[in-house]
């Protein structure tokens, strides 16, 4: 009876823990992109609430006799906020997830740099719920009292 060929099993092998190292190379590259995603966000939602705020409060003057556009604006600015928090959220559990992923292939992998790093996701997450909470109930209240 042959001997089984052990250079073949060493070949998967390092194939497997190249393949790791990929993923853990990808998961990564996603991290920062989602990381820089949400940075991107921010100055775009307020560029947007900002503009639709003007309206609302009467700083851009707007002329018509059918429509309360202030009103219509705050409303506005309440449904940008809920879809800009929307964003974020996906965004954050997309970085949960490649950070999850990480972690799980340090230890085929040797690595400890995701398993040793200090967590401030729940400190994120409440930080960013209670900001767009925060900003959905002012412009509700706005929309509903007017400016």
């Amino acid at each position: 009876m042959a001997e089984p060929d052990k250079t073949n099993t060493t070949v998967v092998t390092t194939g497997a823990l190249e393949l790791a190292r990929a993923e853990y190379a990808e998961a990564g590259i996603y991290m920062r992109h989602y990381s820089s995603l949400r940075f991107a966000i921010l100055p775009i939602y307020f560029a947007v609430v900002g503009a639709l705020g003007a309206v609302a409060t009467g700083v851009a003057i707007t002329h018509s006799k059918t429509l309360d556009l202030p009103r219509c604006a705050a409303g506005a600015a309440a449904m940008v906020t809920l879809l800009f928090f929307n964003f974020e959220r996906v965004c954050e559990q997309l970085l949960k997830y490649f950070k999850d992923r990480q972690v799980a292939l340090e230890p085929a992998l040797g690595y400890k740099t995701m398993t040793l790093r200090p967590s401030g996701f729940h400190f994120i997450w409440v930080s960013t719920w209670l900001f767009y909470l925060a900003c959905l109930l002012f412009w509700i209240v706005v929309a509903f009292r007017g400016a």
